[in-house]
């Protein structure tokens, strides 16, 4: 059974560092009075706590930081995607105005890659109005610097909202960060101890001897993260999930699964189902500091900003077409991996991105989705050959030398170039994007 790549595994023993901390001591605190926590809630507290939030933490991004995207890796990003923006602008009809919205901009450097980008068009550039979706102080500080002196209008936001004018969206790198979901799946005939539970196969077998269907001895629980001083952080099995449970509570993969006899015991399956379409007032409330898509999930998001004006969005990412078992929650600080549950706040969490789920749940609110293709097909088809020559062109030996690996890098198949996936999204009423 094909699996996702899974990251380094926590580790069980103790750790003094997760004791450290104000965000570890609140989180030990969370769960001494409510108990155990589901692994998004977690992982949403460890990235965007409002205080002690890893998203509110001083330099993360590049070389100095502890990770670093396609936008710093090559100029050729940016101005590749501003081409696309340029495209998708003409196939709405050259409007005067034309909102560009980015959900977790970074540094800024894509933005300004693309705005430098438009300028071959002059027309697109001057109706150009952007909106940067942001929800960290400092990397808001960053992107003013980069930003600064800019021809068009910059505003920030935390979150995405209607327009009156056609929007072109861009998230790059922003769905991995959003909080996932786990389920452990385990056999139904099991006893505590592990034991297969005799009574079970001959309640569903009805008497008869015969071997029970699979799917009916099967269940998925909700994994969580608890705490002690003697193992520290770490994950327990919770209650089982209801598989009669109406959506969004319920993720689609986890119905595909259960139609399964093949399904290990203790597989995972990893899910953004609730983050992208939840929402409501309820839900704002409880998910205060749960990312940039917490007051509605982001498919109701993109789904008002469509209904107010015509709507395109560009999503890139590193994933797979699910739904796929296997866990991909990973921790990453100071460019390597670090164990998941330690150091909470101190290092950026990440997973794969099941764009199979982002699709259906672009579909439950009216949004068509276009691909998923390839970061490298993707790239090619918008002349990353040709632009790349141009600019070598006019290079010193040491700039080509950083343009050859920067391309390289963006579009390697056994790297970015193949891991990374792009999907176009668009109002329902409009023509595939470019290059879809």
């Amino acid at each position: 059974m094909t699996s996702a790549t899974p990251p380094p595994s926590d580790a069980p023993k103790a750790r003094k560092a997760e004791s450290e901390g104000p965000l570890a001591s609140w989180l030990r605190e969370q769960i001494a009075t409510g108990g155990p926590m589901p692994v998004d809630v977690f992982m949403g507290h460890c990235l965007y706590h409002p205080r002690w939030g890893y998203y509110h933490q001083g330099a993360i991004l590049g070389r100095a930081g502890d990770f670093i995207t396609a936008p710093e890796i090559s100029q050729l990003f940016g101005e590749l995607i501003g081409i696309w923006c340029l495209l998708v602008w003409r196939q709405l009809g050259r409007p005067q105005r034309l909102r560009l919205a980015e959900l977790g901009p970074g540094r800024g450097t894509l933005m300004a890659d693309l705005l430098r980008a438009s300028r071959i068009a002059p027309d697109f550039a001057k109706a150009l109005e952007v909106d940067l979706i942001e929800i960290s102080a400092p990397l808001m500080a960053e992107q003013r610097k980069v930003l600064t002196g800019a021809a068009v209008r910059v505003r920030w936001s935390t979150q995405l909202t209607p327009a009156l004018h056609p929007t072109i969206v861009i998230a790059n790198e922003f769905l991995d960060a959003i909080p996932v979901a786990q389920f452990v799946h385990e056999r139904a005939d099991k006893n505590a101890d592990g034991s297969a539970d005799k009574s079970a196969d001959e309640a569903a077998d009805g008497g008869t001897g015969e071997a029970a269907d699979e799917g009916s001895r099967s269940r998925w629980r909700t994994r969580l993260v608890d705490w002690n001083s003697a193992r520290g952080f770490h994950f327990v099995m919770g209650p089982q999930v209801a598989m009669e449970a109406e959506t969004p509570a319920l993720p689609p993969g986890m119905r595909v699964f259960q139609e399964r006899d093949d399904i290990p015991e203790g597989a995972i399956l990893e899910s953004r189902w609730r983050a992208l379409v939840g929402g409501g007032a309820a839900e704002a409330k409880r998910s205060s500091d749960r990312g940039p898509a917490r007051t509605a999930g982001l498919a109701h998001q993109l789904a008002a900003a469509a209904e107010a004006a015509p709507l395109v969005a560009l999503f890139i990412d590193y994933g797979h077409e699910g739904p796929l078992l296997g866990e991909t929650l990973q921790a990453v600080r100071g460019h390597a991996y670090a164990p998941v549950l330690a150091n909470p706040g101190a290092a950026d969490l990440s997973a794969h991105v099941d764009f199979t789920e982002l699709a259906a749940a672009l579909a439950r609110v009216g949004l068509a989705s276009h691909g998923p293709m390839s970061q490298a097909a993707f790239l090619a088809g918008l002349g990353l050959p040709a632009r790349l020559e141009a600019l070598l062109a006019a290079a010193s030996p040491e700039e080509a030398n950083a343009l050859e690996s920067g391309a390289h890098r963006l579009m390697a198949p056994a790297g970015m170039g193949g891991r990374f996936k792009v999907l176009a999204v668009a109002s329902d009423e409009l023509p595939p994007p470019p290059l879809f």
